[in-house]
């Protein structure tokens, strides 16, 4: 913090001079600017050779020690908090003084660039610097700027003339770049180790073209007219056959890394938190979170506990069930290692849609994987996995695992249940669906008929007159027109 001044007498300077700066003429650029004053020593005594080693927000003062315990030694500034200044001397006004000037400086250079407008004279060959106040021009720099500069005022043609040129300049990179791609190759040099870039030729006739491309021979470095890119590598056999071998040796070092980093750490159980601590055992260091050399790996990836639920997905698809359409199961119900464990064959059934042979062989082949690994504990002892893994491993699913199961068999048999009600409702409704068309379908050709015996009995008449002459139709008393 910077102290301004305690009081009505702080306030009053600083008016006064805010009006003394108000009051001049604005002939030329006046910077008035009203920083606030940094005093190290003491505001209750206020001796010149004390400084102040404390400050309190309350009472609004800069203490030193003896005003500090004599400030505040009554009952009612007691419980003043008090903030304790740095004890490196001349350090705060140091920092204070290096705050003010580079904020003087921004304020400087704002201001000029308010009150000037900067133009270049093609004539004289450097800038015109023009008062918008007094309306005067001068060839000198303002002094206040130092070794700063204003930005030149530039007009709409010469930025459209800039924009022009900066999108013609990269125009032309982009043209040159395509030129390389087609007269370079980029390819790796078993002999040297290296990369060279190998002349292919230019389908360009341009002599210009040419110039610019560079030299028509094999380069070791990438032509200068690249700048940050680079040609695409042209993947040779030799080139494909480096990359798999880096890639096994990498595969190999990062497996031999990681089984050391087993060797020297031990995994052990915490009984108070019940969570995991790894142990060096050699620099006998403990730490809570795993050595960063196994990556995202599991600490064993054998044992099923530690399974996520894309693991539990890769050893579905290993074991072959994936062309079954078991696999999606897995994600929609998330299941992990310590769930898979504590499924039995009917979970199998009813949540995965598993036949009871996959069932069978997956829960086959989790009782082999825990006996080969006791089978391995036992034969390594103490210098093998054992030392990898703590011997208070539960291999049992543990209670929380089972409530996990429970709450997901209820779940299913709600969602069965839904399942179950919501066919029941199609069912009905196609067949009252079926009912109601079969209905529909009877009373249009009930309609049909009747329209067919009402017109056929409306006719059946003029068959029995078919012979008679015209001048005799009667029927009755009635003379039949025809």
């Amino acid at each position: 913090e910077v102290y301004c001044g305690s009081g009505s007498a702080g306030v009053a300077a600083a008016t006064e001079e805010r009006d003394d700066f108000a009051a001049r003429k604005l002939t030329h650029l006046d910077l008035g600017l009203y920083l606030g004053r940094f005093d190290p020593g003491c505001t209750y005594c206020r001796e010149p050779d004390r400084c102040a080693t404390v400050h309190c927000p309350v009472c609004v003062e800069f203490l030193c020690g003896s005003c500090d315990s004599k400030v505040h030694r009554h009952i009612k500034r007691r419980g003043h908090r008090r903030t304790v200044l740095s004890k490196f001397g001349q350090s705060g006004r140091i920092v204070a003084g290096l705050f003010r000037f580079v904020r003087c400086r921004n304020e400087l250079i704002e201001r000029a660039g308010a009150a000037f407008r900067v133009s270049y004279d093609p004539f004289a060959k450097r800038n015109v610097y023009r008062n918008l106040l007094t309306k005067c021009k001068q060839l000198n720099r303002p002094y206040c700027l130092i070794n700063e500069e204003i930005q030149l005022y530039m007009t709409n043609e010469q930025a459209a003339t800039k924009i022009a040129s900066a999108y013609q300049c990269w125009r032309a990179r982009v043209l040159v770049a395509s030129l390389l791609h087609e007269q370079y190759q980029k390819l790796w040099s078993m002999e040297g180790g290296h990369y060279i870039y190998r002349y292919i030729g230019i389908h360009s006739s341009d002599q210009r073209v040419k110039s610019i491309l560079g030299p028509k021979s094999d380069m070791l470095e990438k032509p200068p007219n690249l700048h940050s890119k680079d040609l695409p590598v042209l993947v040779t056999r030799d080139l494909a056959a480096l990359r798999m071998q880096l890639f096994f040796l990498t595969v190999i070092s990062k497996k031999r890394v990681r089984s050391l980093v087993r060797e020297h750490f031990r995994r052990i159980l915490d009984p108070l938190t019940g969570s995991y601590y790894y142990a060096n055992a050699r620099t006998g260091r403990t730490t809570w979170s795993k050595p960063l050399l196994l990556g995202n790996e599991a600490w064993d990836p054998t044992d099923v506990r530690l399974w996520g639920v894309e693991e539990v997905f890769a050893y579905f698809r290993r074991m072959g069930l994936s062309k079954f359409g078991y696999t999606p199961s897995v994600r929609r119900y998330a299941v992990d290692g310590p769930l898979l464990l504590a499924f039995e064959e009917e979970d199998y059934a009813a949540l995965l849609q598993m036949d009871r042979v996959s069932a069978k062989r997956i829960l086959l082949d989790l009782k082999q994987q825990q006996q080969r690994l006791r089978r391995r504990r036992r034969r390594d002892g103490d210098g093998g996995l054992a030392t990898t893994t703590t011997t208070t491993t539960a291999r049992a699913p543990s209670d929380d695992d089972f409530r996990r199961r429970d709450r997901l068999r209820r779940h299913h048999k709600i969602i069965r249940a839904v399942v179950r009600i919501q066919t029941i409702f199609r069912w009905r409704m196609a067949v009252e669906h079926a009912t109601f068309e079969d209905l529909k379908k009877r009373r249009e050709e009930r309609r049909g008929a009747a329209r067919a015996q009402a017109g056929g009995g409306a006719a059946w008449w003029s068959e029995l007159l078919r012979d008679v002459p015209h001048e005799q139709l009667f029927w009755g008393d009635k003379i039949i027109q025809p």
